[in-house]
């Protein structure tokens, strides 16, 4: 199963969950573990529509560890259902976005769903790091950045479509 393993993390990617989980001052830093990153990005991804491959550069690599990832596989899990429930464009056909979301979970037809779980994951901490990080020279450009990413996630249209999504999937599960 997705999350069944320690989580081997290359390339970019692993020195973007490195910038997003140091301190950005003496005590404090924008996430607190590398698994927690993790949780938020598939989410974050897929809300901004952002998908990538795995760079696998081996100079940079960072591991999350089963003990981490059982802290939030319930979430892990959410994320995943909710995003192949949700990808009207992975998959137009409703009864089949059930399916990969519940019962092909884990299974070898799952294989092609979980690469794009892992693509929007990685898409979503490239956000991350760009929104959060990039340029940042001192806490108070990284104060400035969050307070800038709540904002446009509070008034964009995507946190909009996602509502409308939710309500749309949850009319059809009640008449099926």
């Amino acid at each position: 199963m997705l999350f069944d393993k320690n989580l081997e993390i290359t390339g970019k990617h692993a020195e973007y969950i490195r910038k997003l989980t140091e301190n950005i001052d003496s005590k404090n830093s924008v996430f607190s573990a590398a698994y927690v990153v993790y949780k938020m990005a598939s989410i974050i991804g897929f809300i901004y529509n952002r998908k990538s491959k795995k760079d696998s550069s081996p100079a940079k690599s960072l591991t999350i560890f089963l003990d981490q990832l059982r802290k939030v596989r319930d979430d892990l899990e959410f994320n995943y259902r909710l995003i192949m429930l949700l990808d009207k464009n992975y998959e137009p056909n409703f009864d089949e976005r059930l399916q990969k979301a519940f019962n092909y979970y884990g299974s070898d037809q799952a294989k092609l769903d979980e690469e794009l779980f892992e693509q929007y994951s990685l898409g979503g901490i490239e956000v991350l790091y760009e929104k959060l990080m990039k340029d940042v020279n001192k806490p108070d450009d990284c104060l400035s950045n969050i307070f800038c990413l709540i904002q446009e996630f509070n008034s964009g249209n995507d946190a909009e479509n996602i509502s409308s999504n939710l309500i749309e999937l949850s009319r059809k599960m009640q008449s099926t």
